[in-house]
């Protein structure tokens, strides 16, 4: 399936790529966005069959994340799904992603997580269901049309929330997304979160819930028939499962 690429971000991921890697290249290309790993994620990566992009510096998952979605557009791919490097994330779901993307009936497809621990991604979920019709917008288990989600909105690079970012412009354009049940594979007690601990990582959340706000302030205020018309009557929402 040349059109689909699948988009792993990855940081100190040693003990997982492999496995992670080896599960979805049945499914499509793999790329590794080794987010400045200080181990041998890059290495492994690579050997168990992914193209490996070695960013030097760190970038947090959202700088990864457009790493790979600039790279996959460059190279001509089509479609992009994009899941966590720490076996959270279950490949025999990719399926469930790529095919209305494929079949153009979506142009995003957004994971749904069974939970959120955080109080701040309550807050973010609880925002973006109601105002959205996204149930987990901080799900990094995504797929995306490139042509219709990520090239028109390359400018959102800008913003430290590239991954909730892309989301708000689906909605803002009033294009179609369908979402997808998943199960998450508890984090081991030894792998320390991407996002930071208990104190960063609920400033982070609540910093992206913040810029989302002023986004959709703007929004309003630039065209309100189009915002009221873009949350009230959604064109998307509908589980794929």
């Amino acid at each position: 399936m040349t059109k689909l690429v699948i988009i792993i971000p990855a940081l100190n991921e040693e003990t997982t790529i492999k496995s992670v890697v080896e599960r979805c290249t049945p499914f499509a290309d793999v790329i590794v966005v080794n987010d400045g790993s200080t181990d041998n994620t890059s290495e492994i990566a690579k050997k168990s069959g992914a193209k490996v992009i070695d960013l030097t510096e760190n970038t947090g998952v959202d700088g990864a994340t457009f790493a790979g979605l600039e790279h996959a557009y460059r190279e001509g791919y089509s479609f992009a799904i994009t899941l966590d490097a720490d076996g959270q994330h279950d490949p025999e779901l990719l399926n469930k992603f790529s095919e209305p993307l494929i079949a153009g009936t979506v142009v995003m497809v957004h994971g749904i997580r069974p939970s959120s621990a955080r109080i701040s991604e309550k807050i973010m979920r609880l925002y973006s269901y109601h105002v959205y019709g996204i149930a987990d917008i901080l799900c990094g288990f995504k797929g995306y049309s490139l042509a219709h989600v990520y090239a028109p909105n390359i400018k959102m690079r800008r913003y430290k929330t590239y991954s909730t970012s892309l989301p708000w412009c689906v909605i803002n354009d009033g294009l179609t997304f369908s979402e997808v049940d998943i199960s998450v594979k508890p984090r081991d007690l030894n792998d320390t979160p991407r996002i930071g601990g208990l104190i960063k990582a609920n400033i982070r959340i609540l910093s992206a819930l913040a810029i989302l706000l002023l986004f959709d302030l703007r929004s309003l205020l630039n065209n309100p028939r189009k915002f009221i018309r873009t949350r009230l009557f959604k064109k998307g929402g509908g589980k794929a499962c």
